[in-house]
């Protein structure tokens, strides 16, 4: 897809224009607009969006801005006595569909008076030619919407039409529900999710109140059950959803710190260092409060054993006593010494006993006799005082390693906190110390909030989980119950059939959204590691589960915080490429002042970049004389397919012939 012309009629600085973009054989398919700050460059962008999507995405302040319909039309309508005046946009995309072209026209309306101009009425039609049926009138606001939505979708907009001065926020937070809003539009995962919204409704709506005439308590009770499984499951996760939002919000909070933090000489190994130390006072206080709960176990429990100790002692005393006057049966078990005088076999060797052993036998069992319920008590009691008496022993042994061990982490920690307070007080003596000390308290702040909401997530995942598994257990019951009725098979199979087709088609939503985000951040990394002119500089693209980027160091380490505009935008432009690579859509690219925050060092390749990316896609440009400066223009001589420069005159911005 690519754009072949955009006509503008009473827009802003503009009265009657027509800007073509054709593609010259031999040439690549680049477009060159030269104009001066204020000569109508970004509102020719703003002309394109507001025509597409009703907005102009790229005005400055609104509040102080010129009204969207020309000021000298507004002047000879009034002369005219006209009462009302219309403002006009035409976009025609080439769609490469049987040679198809379609035209997008935005006409908005406006109350012409002495005092104003008032924004009226306000429409957008669009005709597409080519096609089988020839051409194809589309006024349906929704419907053109839709076709606007194939082909240059809203959400990631600003990876199609770039303002080169706003490179800084293409990676900012708020860009990750845009991000991920077009990824699933692109990869008609939006499609699916309308799909399983529709047949949960149908369930919900139809099916349900359905059952419940039939007045069976068997399935009205499954039923009930039902709801509220799902109804915990979907609380469950509505409140996950909710943990990953933050921890989103959180992490790239940690990450903007750290980028602002490490921004300065010198910091990166002291940054390093300094959270290697708070993982290690992390774990280090843990240990700690383990330990002093062991030194509490340890007391209570020899406080009980000391305590008893005395009378242990006595009635420890006595027992031996009594064992020693014979009055305590030998350790033997009777059963066993019946069994062997009744066979006179013994159970051990397995020899007959002859009559002196028989003897030995009989006066074992007579001293057994003589023993008492009392005594044998006694007997147990006396193994059970031997081995609290053994664990006294161990008393000073395991008391000194107790202490030890305390006394070793206590130690490590106070170490521990006194490098992270020299690294602190280092870090505070940087440039701009007071900015920098407040993003080193917001980040121990923030990352300990990071943390402390995964452990949180981890713990309403498991719930999630469970009460998942208990909607699936109640719908299964619901399933029987209806499957008792006879007469209420045909909704019994419709559910069953709903249930199969949600089965398949989250499972395949969820497919396609992580493949095509494991895709994307291979090709994306793999077209910026092509593009990029610091070699090596660079490990990898991350694109998170929440659409957030990464962009790691040969360490490891985020750095997207800290790059340059020029690579900045680079990584915006080739992670529109990979998007579109991976998601099978095709779009074109319109950079305004591109080069408006890429140093001059870096010009020349940056546009070698562009006439690579336009061997295979459409590249408009729009810059300042400033920009398009000696070398840029020896890089782009004789290469691209149109050229213009706009002037501006008596308030009228011209396409100069």
């Amino acid at each position: 897809m690519r754009i072949e012309s955009i006509e503008i009629k009473n827009f802003r600085q503009y009265r009657d224009e027509k800007f073509t973009f054709p593609k010259k054989s031999g040439q690549k398919d680049i477009h060159i607009i030269i104009g001066e700050n204020g000569e109508g460059k970004t509102n020719l962008l703003n002309a394109l969006t507001w025509c597409l999507y009703g907005e102009e995405l790229h005005l400055g302040d609104r509040n102080t801005a010129i009204r969207r319909i020309n000021s000298q039309y507004v002047e000879e309508l009034r002369r005219e006595n006209k009462k009302f005046g219309d403002v006009s946009v035409t976009v025609r995309m080439s769609l490469d569909e049987m040679n198809s072209t379609m035209d997008f026209m935005r006409t908005s309306t406006f109350s012409i008076t002495a005092a104003d101009a008032v924004e009226t009425k306000t429409n957008i039609i669009a005709v597409r030619t080519g096609g089988a049926r020839g051409a194809e009138f589309i006024e349906n606001k929704d419907d053109v919407q839709m076709w606007v939505s194939r082909y240059v979708p809203r959400e990631i907009n600003e990876y199609i039409f770039f303002d080169g001065e706003l490179m800084d926020q293409y990676f900012k937070d708020s860009q990750r529900k845009n991000i991920e809003s077009g990824i699933k539009d692109l990869t008609q995962a939006s499609v699916i999710e309308k799909a399983i919204k529709n047949i949960e409704s149908f369930e919900r709506l139809e099916i349900a109140p359905t059952l419940a005439k039939y007045g069976d308590s068997q399935v009205k009770t499954a039923q009930e059950n039902l709801g509220s499984a799902l109804k915990r499951y979907q609380d469950q996760q509505d409140k996950v959803i909710i943990i990953k939002g933050n921890i989103g919000k959180l992490r790239a909070q940690v990450e903007e710190l750290n980028e602002k933090i490490k921004g300065h000489d010198g910091l990166k190994d002291k940054m390093k260092q300094l959270e290697s130390v708070d993982r290690q006072i992390t774990s280090l206080t843990e240990q700690e409060r383990r330990a002093k709960e062991q030194l509490i176990e340890f007391v209570q429990e020899y406080y009980v054993y000391f305590a008893l100790y005395p009378a242990l002692k006595k009635f420890y005393d006595y027992i031996k006593k009594q064992e020693k006057a014979g009055n305590l049966p030998p350790k033997v078990d009777r059963k066993l010494v019946e069994a062997i005088r009744d066979s006179k076999v013994c159970s051990i060797c397995g020899s007959h006993l002859d009559t002196e052993h028989l003897q030995h036998v009989l006066s074992i069992l007579q001293k057994l006799e003589v023993s008492s319920a009392t005594s044998a008590e006694l007997n147990k009691a006396s193994m059970a005082i031997r081995g609290i008496f053994d664990q006294m022993k161990r008393y000073t042994a395991k008391k000194n390693q107790l202490l030890k061990d305390a006394s070793r982490i206590k130690d490590e920690l106070a170490d521990a906190e006194r490098l992270r307070g020299e690294l602190e007080a280092f870090l505070r003596t940087i440039p701009n110390t007071e900015e920098i000390s407040h993003a080193i308290d917001n980040r121990a702040t923030c990352q300990s909030q990071l943390d402390s909401e995964n452990q949180r997530l981890g713990r309403e995942q498991h719930f999630a989980e469970q009460y998942k598994r208990e909607a699936e257990t109640a719908q299964e019951e619901l399933n029987k119950a209806i499957k008792n009725n006879s007469a209420m098979e045909i909704y019994g199979r419709q559910m069953d059939f709903c249930e199969k087709s949600l089965k398949i088609l989250r499972s395949t939503k969820d497919e396609i959204l992580t493949e095509c985000r494991q895709e994307m951040q291979k090709e994306t990394f793999d077209i910026f590691s092509r593009l990029i002119w610091k070699q090596g500089a660079f490990s990898r693209v991350n694109i998170l589960e929440d659409y957030s980027f990464q962009l790691l160091d040969t360490y490891g380490e985020q750095t997207l915080g800290s790059c340059s505009a020029a690579e900045r935008a680079l990584l915006a432009l080739s992670f529109t490429i990979a998007l579109q690579k991976t998601s099978g859509h095709d779009s074109l690219l319109y950079i305004d002042t591109p080069l408006g925050r890429v140093g001059e060092k870096n010009r020349v390749n940056f546009m070698q970049v562009l006439l690579d990316v336009a061997d295979s896609k459409q590249v408009i440009l729009s810059f300042t004389p400033t920009e398009y400066d000696e070398n840029v223009r020896a890089q782009l001589n004789q290469k691209y397919s149109s050229y213009c420069e706009l002037s501006f005159e008596n308030g009228i911005t011209k396409i100069k012939k």
